[in-house]
């Protein structure tokens, strides 16, 4: 793959001050623009370390464990006296408030730009944390010496001095004795303080014209002179950060806002994440705990009003009240009121407490990140505060995948007890996704498939003519992150009804072909084409899901008051259907009673053709005979009941499938989240895998070349097709290298300077620089490929004959009929023709359905005359005779494909 390439390079140069793109590019003959591509992927990847200046510079991570050596390196500075073990201050800040990405990348843009940094303006709203913001940005300085060590962060608020310009003046620059009356002695001024480091103007908008046009100077030029002072021109080196609540157009000079190559922008804290929210609060609560030097207890609910009263003046405030909140705590510690210092909601301020009654949604989403049956967090001041083990990732299958590893098989059924929370994570954050802009699907889904589920959707509403509703997005992109999972876990992928989808829904079937490749190329990983008999059924699914229609339901069982119906709940509601129903059994009442309710349930249903029941335990494993009694409906009981569970069984349920396929595939979660291999599934035929050359006369640097272009330019899957580099100087040589690889090998073509005559096309070099070049070899691939994957799902489907057998007959009628006919064979076409023709040739060639000793029929119509002559020797072949009715389904693939 091109982006590990770029890596392996990139490890094995050492270079001082870091490699360029520009400099990759011309080592392993990509474009620049792809090599810059791949090297930002990295760096998000955490690989790579971005080293901003003119040129960027980058660094892998194993030569460079910190963001600090690339500096020294830029900044001549010697690497032995550094520590370079030194994680960047910023690192983990970033990562904890993902909405400063930008802002934090700006920020280390401007300190570190060679020589001395640009000056930084940071704009936003009262509270934001633009102190704090300056405060980071001098340690990451000073972490990376790029100010001296014994240095000063001097913060001056331009508010207390805004009417006193004179005063001003004195503050910033200083005083020489008797400058002013009552002056006995010289004063230093602030600039002189923060020689060497960073002097952060608050308020800078409150700053009069006339102090502004002073202090430009000094940026400017460097010197200053003390106020009372004529004849001393004194020097500074001082770096400058600004900040402002106003417009800066509003207020400032535009000769001052010059001097600000870099300006900054804050979000508010209505702006920020929930989860960025969840840090600063535990950020804050643990800095309390390091002052006092204690450990401080607070209460969910504490934590709950924290986390969503509302804060008018953003970080500062939330800070100041968590802070006031400690004081009380503290103050009935040690008057020994409480034996330990505990937050609780009867101490907090008023206006924070109010939340835990009026804002209820936001109450129920923060019950999705509590654990279950936590009451009480301990901050602890010897470490810090560190809930990442607890709270959900970017989806909340990563939290599912921790609590699965780091539990035995014993200790599994105890995972029940965080069902509630996780019931409710899911809820909230998709249904409120329009209330609350933190609360999007986005938090559940990465953002790759997310994109990914877009393009899907576009492209089906293109073909379709159709709008998808809204809540079709998340139900598309669980199921491809679903599909990536089993994918991983090199679990098979297998649709019972793929030839029946093939048939009844082709136009369906087709846009999800082209769906599945669309994933295949953004994401880089192999799908087998029973994939596509899952997609098409999502796809259908919404077609028809405001029309009646026939599948099976899932009905959770479980004791409580509430659990069932809210597991039911969140599925359908996450994927858009009414297809779980839950019934809760309190402890009070009889099992019969929820047996007699789920069948007037099932008979009052007239769409139901199977039922998957899924219970937690005791008597309610047997409920599914009583109503297969009771009813004509067939049922699969399944003990085993969680979120993951319930939305997996009606994900498969839009599918099609019915009870015991249903039955084995939500059985197969658990085994699937257990693997930790990163297989990839390998090629149907193992033994062959397809192959293309690439072929020079001088010897293989060109064919490299041309191999790295097309690995390059063009997309294809990487575990069944290679391409070869291979030399031709001999003739003998070249053909005897050309069987060997035929052995080990498919080769479906060959690109070569020479006209060869081979027994696979040959294309012209020239092929890779063309756009019609490029598709035509595009389209090769994707036949070839698509003939490849059409030999595991026909293994299934098949038994009288061998796929690997039929299906190059096949192929060859499909190749004369498009000649034919004039049409174009696309790999769609491969696929629809060459399942149904093996199934048809199957089902004929069968003892039962033998009708060989039938004539053909004469053809009815020109298409079919054309067809007939082409189809003749391969029912000869196989013994079976096809007539006109056959013939015309066959001409609609044809006729389909021409459109």
């Amino acid at each position: 793959m091109r982006i590990d390439r770029i890596f392996k390079k990139l490890q094995s140069m050492q270079i001082p001050g870091g490699v360029t793109a520009q400099e990759l590019a011309d080592l392993l003959g990509y474009s620049r623009a792809n090599v810059s591509h791949e090297l930002n992927k990295l760096t998000l990847s955490g690989k790579v370390k971005k080293v901003h200046g003119k040129p960027v510079r980058f660094f892998p991570v194993e030569k460079h464990e910190s963001v600090n050596k690339p500096i020294s390196a830029l900044k001549s500075l010697n690497p032995e006296t550094r520590d370079i073990q030194k994680v960047s201050i910023l690192g983990k800040f970033s990562q904890d408030n993902p909405s400063l990405y930008a802002a934090i990348e700006q920020a280390k843009a401007a300190v570190l730009y060679p020589p001395n940094g640009m000056n930084i303006l940071i704009l936003g709203e009262t509270g934001v944390g633009k102190s704090m913001f300056a405060e980071l940005l001098y340690d990451f300085a000073k972490d990376n010496h790029l100010v001296k060590d014994n240095s000063n962060l001097i913060v001056f608020n331009c508010a207390d001095y805004a009417n006193n310009p004179q005063l001003l003046v004195s503050q910033l620059f200083g005083s020489k004795k008797g400058a002013y009356t009552g002056l006995d002695e010289n004063r230093v001024g602030l600039i002189e303080k923060a020689h060497g480091g960073i002097l952060f103007l608050d308020e800078v908008h409150r700053l009069p014209p006339e102090g502004q046009e002073m202090f430009f100077t000094f940026i400017d030029k460097g010197t200053f002179r003390r106020m009372g002072e004529t004849d001393t021109l004194r020097q500074a080196d001082v770096r400058i950060f600004a900040a402002t609540t106003e417009k800066p157009e509003s207020h400032l000079l535009r000769t001052f806002t010059r001097r600000f190559p870099m300006i900054i922008r804050l979000p508010s804290l209505k702006e920020r994440t929930f989860q960025e929210r969840n840090n600063l609060v535990n950020f804050f609560i643990n800095a309390e705990a390091q002052h006092l030097n204690a450990p401080i207890h607070v209460s969910a609910n504490s934590l709950n009003a924290f986390m969503s009263y509302e804060c008018e003046n953003n970080i500062g405030q939330l800070r100041t009240d968590i802070k006031f909140s400690c004081a009380n705590a503290y103050a009935e510690y040690i008057s020994g009121k409480k034996p330990t210092i505990s937050v609780v909601s009867r101490i907090l301020p008023e206006h924070v407490k109010t939340a835990l009654l009026e804002n209820v949604e936001h109450r129920k989403v923060w019950n999705g990140y509590m654990p279950a049956k936590t009451s009480v967090s301990v901050y602890n001041p010897d470490q810090a505060f560190d809930y990442t083990g607890e709270l959900p990732d970017n989806t909340v299958y990563d939290a599912l995948h921790e609590l699965f590893d780091s539990s035995s098989p014993e200790s599994m059924p105890e995972l029940v007890d965080v069902e509630n929370a996780i019931t409710t994570f899911f809820r909230e954050n998709y249904n409120h996704a329009n209330k609350h802009s933190n609360y999007k699907i986005e938090n559940l889904i990465s953002g790759n498939i997310l994109s990914l589920a877009d393009d899907i959707i576009t492209l089906c509403e293109t073909e379709l003519h159709k709008n998808f509703r809204p809540e079709f997005k998340y139900a598309l992109a669980k199921h491809i992150e679903s599909t990536l999972d089993r994918v991983k876990a090199n679990k098979k992928i297998h649709h019972p009804n793929l030839n029946k989808i093939r048939v009844e829904l082709p136009r369906l079937f087709n846009l999800a072909l082209d769906s599945l490749r669309l994933i295949e190329r953004q994401l880089e990983v192999t799908l087998p084409i029973d994939e596509a008999g899952f997609l098409a059924m999502i796809l259908l699914y919404d077609e028809v899901s405001n029309r009646q229609n026939t599948h099976t339901k899932v009905i959770v069982v479980m004791h409580g008051e509430a659990a069932a119906s809210s597991i039911a709940e969140t599925a359908n509601h996450l994927m858009g259907v009414n297809i779980a129903h839950g019934f809760n059994l309190p402890l009070d009442v009889k099992p019969q009673l929820i047996t007699d309710n789920i069948i007037d349930f099932i008979n009052s249903e007239e769409h139901i053709s199977d039922v998957l029941l899924l219970v937690d335990m005791g008597s309610l494993t047997h409920i599914g005979k009583v109503i297969e009694e009771h009813t004509a409906i067939r049922t699969r009981t399944l003990q085993l009941v969680s979120t993951l569970h319930v939305i997996e069984a009606v994900q498969k349920s839009i599918s099609g499938l019915k009870a015991d396929d249903l039955y084995n595939e939500v059985l197969n979660v658990f085994s699937i989240l257990d693997q930790t291999t990163d297989a990839v599934p390998s090629a149907v035929d193992a033994e062959r895998k397809l192959a293309i050359l690439t072929i020079c006369t001088s010897g293989e640097g060109a064919a490299k070349v041309l191999q790295n272009i097309i690995e390059e330019s063009f997309s294809y899957r990487k575990n069944y097709l290679d391409v070869i580099p291979i030399e031709f100087t001999d003739a003998q040589q070249f053909m005897h290298e050309y069987e060997k690889i035929s052995s080990t090998h498919i080769i479906i073509a060959a690109i070569s300077p020479l006209e060869l005559s081979l027994a696979v096309p040959v294309f012209n070099v020239n092929i890779v620089s063309t756009d019609s070049g490029i598709n035509q070899l595009q389209q090769l691939i994707d036949i070839e490929t698509t003939a490849q994957l059409m030999i595991e799902p026909l293994h299934s489907m098949l038994n009288n004959i061998s796929p690997i057998d039929i299906l190059p007959d096949i192929r060859h009628f499909i190749q004369q009929c498009a000649g034919s006919l004039n049409i174009d064979v696309t790999s769609n076409m491969i696929i629809g023709i060459c399942m149904h023709m093996a199934c048809l040739i199957d089902r004929l060639s069968s003892t039962k359905n033998n009708n060989s000793h039938k004539h053909m029929e004469k053809p009815d119509s020109p298409v079919n005359n054309i067809l007939m002559n082409h189809i003749t020797p391969l029912c000869e072949k196989y013994s079976v005779v096809v007539n006109n009715a056959e013939l015309d389904v066959i001409a609609k693939f044809f006729k389909q494909s021409n459109k």
